[in-house]
């Protein structure tokens, strides 16, 4: 690293440009071996530096007059020619990246989307279900979408429905013993409270539970899981 870029890498530092970048460091670290060739007609210098995956760049020093060409100033140049080749190749690596890293952000936001949307409509369809409205049901969907992305990288899997009908899903919160505490999900919407088992929220669904469950965890922190009630699906 040149006297000129160890100080722009400090003036950047100063003025706190941490956003993804690529530095003079990073670009030494990818030279792993250089090599000179003086061309037979004595005027042109050759450097060819090995980059660590095995590829490799060149850089050219020429001059007009063979009176002129000097070894040491040649290696200089063609190095920094060759040299300024690896910041390209390392820029468009680090975009391509960045690149990678957006589409997979949209791909889990539209996967997240699709899949609360749909369990919003589907929670319109409850029997007895708030009536909040095109609009209301479409930022109870968005809230949802936030919450799970928020946490789709650390939460366990949604539970799996236990075989058998009968039953129905409360969202239930357990405390760090792996004990319920005894409160439940009391209204959908507002993600309210409740002790009484009996007026908690009863859901026929484990995939709705299951995202209630990381509404209330958003809401409340906590330990909050979709659980299986032996209460009739039908009964309030």
């Amino acid at each position: 690293m040149s006297k000129d870029e160890t100080e722009i890498e400090a003036l950047i530092q100063a003025k706190g440009l941490t956003r993804p970048r690529l530095t003079p460091q990073e670009v030494d670290d990818t030279i792993k071996a250089e090599t000179y060739t003086t061309l037979p007609s004595g005027k042109v210098m050759v450097c060819e530096l090995t980059l660590r995956n095995g590829f490799t760049v060149r850089g050219e020093a020429a001059v007009v007059s063979k009176a002129n060409f000097n070894e040491d100033v040649g290696r200089k140049i063609s190095r920094e020619n060759a040299r300024n080749k690896v910041w390209e190749l390392e820029g468009y690596l680090l975009q391509q990246r960045l690149y990678d890293d957006l589409l997979e952000a949209v791909k889990t936001e539209r996967h997240a989307c699709s899949i609360c949307v749909w369990m919003v409509l589907q929670d319109e369809l409850e029997p007895g279900a708030d009536d909040k409205g095109l609009e209301g049901w479409m930022r109870e969907a968005e809230q949802r979408v936030k919450n799970r992305l928020a946490h789709h990288r650390t939460e366990a899997p949604l539970p799996q429905p236990t075989p058998g009908a009968g039953f129905c899903w409360l969202v239930e919160e357990f405390g760090p013993e792996g004990n319920s505490t005894g409160r439940y999900m009391l209204d959908q919407g507002a993600l309210t409270t409740t002790t009484d088992v009996h007026a908690a929220k009863k859901l026929r669904r484990w995939q709705s539970a299951g995202l209630r469950a990381l509404d209330m965890k958003a809401q409340h922190k906590g330990d909050w899981r979709a659980i299986e009630h032996g209460f009739g699906v039908g009964k309030p």
